[in-house]
């Protein structure tokens, strides 16, 4: 991958980042909660909400690394559902807005890509970036919806859990989450190497 596509992508990626943390805080907001109004998060700023690990590091490790996949996450907009008139369900609707934020983003750009299409099938630079903005917008959108705490899927879910199952099933959540970062990125590359190491010899 050049340099070109790797600032399209880094581009794409920040885009929905922030779109997708700013739907969280504004959902928020408008269901009571003001925490990320208060600390500066209702902001389609992408400074507000960059991670220097999740956003910067790791995506830079996994690109320099010739990764077959790439990953990153931004720094989560900050909810209190004790601020909610009904905490779980506004907290699975809050949940569902980010990844709501990126399927909506994946429509729109999918039809001004289906536009350019049309009207300017030259304009290469511009279907390319298209599409990669629909491709990134979707991932984060059905990546995100998976129920695996602490993904926002997990806490759609426990919305229509009982609370006595929905109360253990997000402590999964708190399990630190490097480690299992670390399993999740680590197993898939530590096989695509050793298929690598393989073909080559």
């Amino acid at each position: 991958m050049g340099i070109p596509e790797i600032v399209l992508l880094a581009g794409a990626i920040l885009i929905g980042f922030t779109v997708h943390e700013a739907a969280h805080g504004y959902a928020a907001y408008h269901l009571g909660d003001q925490t990320a109004f208060e600390r500066g998060r209702l902001t389609l700023n992408p400074l507000k909400h960059i991670d220097p690990l999740g956003t910067v590091l790791l995506p830079a490790a996994l690109l320099l690394a010739h990764s077959p996949f790439l990953f990153g996450y931004a720094k989560p907009v900050p909810v209190r559902a004790e601020n909610f008139r009904n905490p779980r369900r506004d907290m699975a609707l809050v949940a569902a807005a980010g990844p709501a934020s990126n399927l909506v983003l994946a429509i729109v750009f999918g039809l001004a890509l289906l536009l350019a299409q049309a009207t300017a099938s030259e304009t290469y630079w511009l279907l390319n970036a298209l599409d990669v903005l629909v491709t990134t917008n979707l991932v984060l959108a059905i990546f995100n919806m998976l129920p695996i705490p602490p993904l926002d899927g997990a806490s759609v879910l426990a919305g229509f859990l009982p609370e006595n199952w929905a109360r253990p099933y997000l402590r999964l959540g708190r399990i630190p989450f490097l480690p299992l970062l670390l399993i999740f990125l680590g197993v898939p590359l530590f096989m695509w190497i050793i298929a690598e190491i393989a073909r080559r010899f």
